[in-house]
């Protein structure tokens, strides 16, 4: 998989992307396009799996970016932390719908598992969703991986970007 640094000297590793995926409980903002040229960016729950380097999410059938990704399967996504030291991963990738219905059951359920509580009524109800058809399983393959790690810069570095940040921003500033 290739990974580029958005700042050179604050890239992540590969190792390091992938580890940030699968621990990272932020949600995934999905890009996609519709048949006008127009951008849908939507907040998404996923689930990302290492061996296959797959990022899977979910979606409701009739929502426009199931549309979009069924009529061009090219997709834009992002997670990263909103707390200093900043850090991410941003990429492009193909989106594919699952279509294996008991592969589709089997990741719905690892990304309901990093979201939701266990025996929480929303587990079934989506799950139930997927079961009827409303709901849909996609797969994005990355062609890339964008990354950053504020945190990674030279401590002066960090200690000024840091300053520069408003008290409510700053992690170790919270009251």
């Amino acid at each position: 998989m290739e990974v580029r640094e958005a700042e050179k000297g604050t890239g992540m590793t590969e190792a390091e992307a992938k580890e940030y995926l699968v621990k990272s409980r932020s949600n995934l903002i999905l890009g996609t396009v519709d048949a006008n040229g127009n951008p849908n960016v939507a907040p998404v729950w996923y689930y990302f799996d290492p061996q296959t380097e797959k990022i899977y999410v979910y979606t409701y059938r009739k929502a426009a970016k199931a549309s979009n990704i069924r009529a061009r399967d090219v997709v834009y996504f992002d997670v990263d932390d909103d707390r200093f030291p900043y850090r991410g991963v941003r990429g492009r990738g193909r989106a594919e719908e699952v279509s294996d219905k008991a592969v589709a059951l089997e990741i719905l359920g690892k990304i309901l598992a990093r979201y939701i509580k266990p025996g929480n009524p929303f587990n079934s109800m989506y799950i139930g969703g997927l079961e009827k058809g409303a709901i849909m399983v996609v797969g994005l393959t990355p062609a890339y991986l964008t990354t950053w790690d504020v945190g990674k810069g030279s401590p002066e570095q960090v200690r000024a970007y840091g300053d520069a940040l408003l008290p409510w921003e700053r992690e170790d500033q919270k009251t």
